[in-house]
């Protein structure tokens, strides 16, 4: 029962979290270009048992693109936060930003995550966490047992996330950053980047200065 980290291997790819308990859920799932390696990552630490949900902390393709792949692979359903489901259930590729990447996402099922919904599988108590700015529809995933954030894009180690793409907006990520910077944040896993295992609230602290509160 752990966090594992699947760093990538290609730069524009993001990080990808795999949290193993009595479900295995896997965040994020890279632009898909490297999605075997992720795939092969994947079974090497589960094993048969698979995953048994897929979380998206956004829409963005660098994060998404690997998820059609995934789903046919495991079988698993896949979740994310309203606004950005919808982006990917229609195939929205202007908030999806997929021609940045050269490429274009499928319409796909995604399914909704509510705000402060708890996901317990065990050692781990997941609350879903929604936190517009960087996307519309962004989440971070908050483990209220070991206290380690999975923030997306929303906070670096260091920085925070970049708000002018569309959907984003700095009025909505420093809303957002202000909501988790009361949470109790031990280790801070971002989207893309180092990992901090110990120093999240730092990083926490650094985002905060950073808008202006």
């Amino acid at each position: 029962m752990a966090m594992h980290y699947i760093e990538p291997r290609l730069n524009y790819d993001s990080n990808v979290f795999l949290i193993t308990g009595d479900e295995n859920i896997l965040v994020d799932a890279g632009t898909g270009f490297d999605v075997g390696y992720n795939i092969a990552s994947i079974r090497e630490i589960v094993g048969g048992e698979g995953i048994q949900r897929a979380i998206l902390t956004h829409c963005h393709i660098d994060h998404v693109g690997g998820i059609p792949a995934i789903v046919r692979e495991f079988g698993c359903p896949c979740y994310c936060g309203p606004a950005d489901a919808l982006a990917m259930r229609t195939g929205d590729q202007d908030a999806i930003v997929s021609r940045l990447y050269g490429t274009e996402f499928p319409a796909t099922v995604v399914h909704d995550l509510a705000d402060g919904e708890v996901i317990d599988i065990g050692a781990h108590r997941l609350r879903i966490l929604h936190t517009p700015g960087h996307t519309a529809g962004g989440i971070c995933i908050y483990d209220e047992v070991t206290g380690n954030l999975i923030s997306g894009d929303t906070v670096f180690a260091p920085g925070i996330g970049r708000t002018d793409l569309p959907g984003g907006s700095f009025d909505r990520i420093r809303s957002s950053i202000a909501r988790i910077s009361k949470l109790n944040i031990t280790g801070l896993y971002p989207g893309h980047g180092d990992i901090s295992r110990d120093n999240g609230a730092d990083y926490m602290r650094m985002a905060l200065r950073t808008v202006g509160i």
